[in-house]
């Protein structure tokens, strides 16, 4: 998959049909929903079964060696992604959008309907708010 369907899936949470996703290379083939079990396990066994003639220690060997750089960058990214959140949370960016949610849904529901579930919200809202308050870090110690 390039990046521009990467980013527009990503950016824009577009769902994308298995057929896109097999013709950009994404996945190596779609199998059929109905008996999709059966279509699997005879695709792994035709792939990977005794008529394969594979030593298993090997293909999980090669397997791990082919994803080590892409597990790394995605780690990586993990940690950057998770430090940009925490400042959009300092910013009171992620409690603005909870202000406005509240508002809006609480046209729908009465009173009691609302409140009820909204108490464990704001347990969430307060520990995100709250969190990087006390515990700042900072990126250079990390990466």
């Amino acid at each position: 998959m390039g990046p521009s369907l990467a980013n527009e899936a990503l950016l824009c949470a577009t769902r994308l049909p298995a057929s896109r996703l097999a013709a950009a290379g994404f996945v190596n083939r779609v199998f059929p929903t109905e008996k999709f079990a059966e279509s699997v396990a005879e695709h792994v066994q035709k792939t990977f079964g005794p008529s394969a003639n594979l030593d298993p220690q090997s293909v999980l060997r090669i397997k791990r060696l082919i994803r080590e750089r892409d597990v790394r960058a995605v780690e990586a990214a993990n940690v950057v992604e998770h430090f940009e959140g925490l400042e959009r949370f300092a910013e009171g960016v992620p409690q603005g959008r909870f202000v406005s949610f509240i508002f809006y849904f609480s046209r729908f529901y009465s009173p009691r309907q609302f409140l009820l579930p909204l108490r464990f919200i704001t347990l969430g809202f307060l520990f995100s708010f709250f969190f990087p308050l006390f515990f700042r870090v900072e990126k250079k110690e990390l990466l």
